[in-house]
C-alpha cells in the first residue's frame, strides 16, 4: 500500500509559524477572490459549521464520527510519538482509512495531490487508474486501494478504501459512514498539508488501537 505522507507531497509550503507571512491569500485575506470549486458534498462529509451540535457523534478531535451498526472504528497510533495518526473504519470484509488535513483557503488541494500520488505509485512500481467518483477524481491503485480526496472549507479528508471497498459502490455501508463524518478544522493556522490532530475520545470503550510504524 502506498502511504506517503501528505506533508512530503507539499514540499515548499510554509513551516509552522511562517504561514501568515508566506501565504496571505490563504489565511489572512478572507475578503479576496472566492476559493476554487471544492468537492461537491450535498450529502456530506460535513464541516463543523454545517452540523447541528445536538447530533450524537464520537469526538476524535479534528474528525467526529456517527456510530453505525456493523462498522468498527480503530485508531492507528504512531509507535515512536504515541500520537494517533489516522482512523480506520472497518466492516467484516472492507475498510477505509480516514485522515483530515489542513488546506489553503484559496484553492482545493486534492487535484494537485492526486497527481503526486500517481507519480508516487509509479515510482513504487504500481499502476493507477483515474475514475470519476462522487467527489471528483478517484485513484484506483494496483496495490488494492482506492484513494478518495474530499476538499472542504480549508480541509481535505483523505479516504483510502481497501477490500471490496476498492470498487466504487463495493462497500455502501462504509461509504455512508464516511459521508456522515464531520471535519473540525478549527481556527489555528495549520500549514497546508499538515495532518489535523486526531485524539482518543473520552469515555469511549469500543475503539480499538493498532500501532503504525
Amino acid at each position: 500500500m502506498i502511504l506517503g505522507r501528505i506533508r512530503e507531497m507539499t514540499k515548499g509550503q510554509p513551516t509552522p509559524g511562517a504561514e501568515a507571512e508566506s501565504q496571505p491569500d490563504d489565511e489572512s485575506a478572507s475578503n479576496k477572490t472566492a476559493p476554487a470549486q471544492l468537492s461537491n458534498r450535498p450529502n456530506g462529509p460535513w464541516d463543523e459549521s454545517e452540523v447541528d451540535s445536538s447530533v450524537e457523534l464520537i469526538d476524535f478531535g479534528s474528525i467526529r464520527l456517527r456510530p453505525k451498526a456493523g462498522v468498527e472504528v480503530r485508531v492507528e497510533v504512531h509507535q515512536e510519538s504515541g500520537q494517533v495518526s489516522r482512523l480506520v473504519a472497518a466492516t467484516n470484509e472492507a475498510s477505509v482509512f480516514l485522515q483530515p488535513f489542513a488546506t489553503p483557503k484559496s484553492r482545493p488541494m486534492w487535484p494537485e495531490l492526486s497527481k503526486k500520488i500517481i507519480q508516487q505509485a509509479k515510482d513504487a512500481g504500481q499502476t493507477t487508474q483515474e475514475l470519476d467518483g462522487e467527489f471528483g477524481v478517484e485513484l484506483l491503485i494496483s496495490d488494492g486501494t482506492r484513494w478518495v480526496g474530499i476538499d472542504g472549507p480549508r480541509w481535505l479528508l483523505r479516504c483510502i478504501y481497501t477490500g471490496p471497498a476498492q470498487k466504487q459502490g463495493g462497500a455502501p455501508l462504509l461509504e455512508s459512514f464516511v459521508r456522515e463524518s464531520v471535519v473540525v478544522r478549527g481556527d489555528l493556522p495549520w500549514p497546508p498539508g499538515d495532518g489535523l490532530p486526531i485524539k482518543m475520545p473520552e469515555g469511549t470503550t469500543n475503539v480499538a488501537n493498532t500501532t503504525a510504524s
